[in-house]
């Protein structure tokens, strides 16, 4: 009997030793549970939509509740709109930083940005510049001068000093992957917020133009960024189509570029400019050499394979015949140089000499694609002048 008693004693202490361990085991699952629950709470699910980029190769973006997610060359930004005030964000973007939209502050190192401002009207919240000597637009470039907003400088020549004085919400910078014009790291290492723009590397004149849809996120103008470039696909299409179906017979062919040094330098028969002159009609003479990169011929090969050219465009950075003559003479055996069909982009410029063709143009690749079509095909377009290019024998 005793040793039954014993038994059931041993029995019972087990029993309850287990109920012990199965409490706990309840009680700290339950506790995870919870703190599972809080973590989730906490780090919600971010739900991302793309934003279409038809054309531009080098950004990309997602949309999502507050913000946007932001990626340009390899590196990223998170684009937080002030008034969400519930936004938190995910451990895994901890490293990403984060730029508050809409900017009210910019400086803008690039000039080639304020075509993009100017068409969404926000050109005049600028506090710092890199250089107003290439300011095309003189209404802007008054601006500039009325408020007194500095002139910052560029990569190696770039005052860090008066930067950081102005505080702004925000620097628009590029790359050029040369470490001499590279401002983009020193500028991070104060904690400046900083965005590299590369519209530049773009090849398509569509795909610049798309860029603006960057420029109204960060200005909380996407919608309107949106419309204004559709309008520009839709204008620039239609104007393609005058010339497409243009037998070749009837296409003039182009000669880009001009001579410096002995070296002739002409753009990739993939660049912005040739495939403008593609869409316009014309027949680029390099058209068929496999190649992204820009041509550096000889002199003498250069005027082998284009003294036919029946037009000339971008002669250098020449604005006059005597100038272009004075850099070198034999381009006289050039039989576009004979019929006197040599064309510059230089025809609206600022106060300073900016050249508006590297500011409001690479918005409008539609106007662009008119006036080389006017160029081409003078009876084209009658009821407008051109509006960047200009024939170098008329002033």
């Amino acid at each position: 009997m005793l040793y039954m008693n014993f038994t059931r004693l041993i029995f019972l202490k087990r029993y309850i030793i287990w109920a012990i361990i199965a409490l706990f085991f309840l009680f700290f699952s339950a506790v995870g549970c919870v703190e599972k629950d809080k973590g989730n709470l906490e780090q919600p699910e971010i739900v991302k939509e793309p934003v279409v980029f038809e054309y531009a190769k080098n950004v990309k973006m997602d949309s999502f509740s507050g913000g946007f997610l932001l990626e340009i060359m390899a590196k990223q930004w998170l684009l937080i709109d002030k008034n969400s005030k519930n936004f938190k964000k995910p451990k895994e973007w901890d490293s990403i930083p984060v730029i508050s939209v809409p900017v009210e502050r910019p400086v803008v190192l690039s000039t080639s940005y304020l075509g993009y401002m100017r068409y969404l009207g926000v050109d005049s919240t600028v506090v710092g510049i890199g250089e107003n000597k290439y300011i095309a637009d003189s209404a802007f470039y008054q601006f500039i001068e009325a408020k007194n907003i500095p002139n910052l400088g560029n990569g190696a020549l770039l005052s860090l000093e008066k930067l950081f004085s102005l505080q702004p919400d925000l620097v628009l910078t590029f790359s050029t992957g040369e470490a001499k014009h590279e401002d983009f790291l020193r500028m991070r290492s104060l904690n400046l917020p900083v965005i590299l723009i590369a519209e530049w590397n773009e090849v398509s004149p569509l795909a610049k133009a798309e860029w603006i849809k960057v420029f109204g996120t960060l200005f909380n103008r996407f919608d309107q960024s949106d419309s204004l470039f559709k309008e520009i696909v839709d204008t620039y299409q239609k104007k393609a189509s005058f010339v497409e179906k243009m037998p070749d017979s009837l296409r003039p062919t182009v000669l880009i570029g001009g001579p410096v040094g002995g070296i002739w330098y002409a753009p990739s028969p993939l660049s912005y400019t040739a495939e403008l002159v593609r869409d316009a009609g014309g027949r680029y003479i390099w058209a068929d050499q496999n190649t992204n990169k820009w041509f550096n011929f000889s002199l003498e090969e250069a005027l082998l394979q284009g003294k036919n050219a029946d037009i000339w465009i971008h002669p250098s950075n020449f604005k006059t015949p005597e100038e272009v003559l004075q850099n070198e003479r034999r381009v006289d055996l050039i039989k576009a140089w004979k019929e006197k069909r040599v064309y510059q982009n230089d025809k609206r410029v600022g106060p300073v000499g900016g050249n508006d063709f590297y500011e409001e143009a690479v918005v409008r690749p539609d106007l662009v694609l008119e006036d080389l079509i006017k160029v081409f095909y003078p009876n084209f377009f009658e009821d407008s002048s051109m509006r960047w290019y200009r024939n170098i024998y008329i002033f």
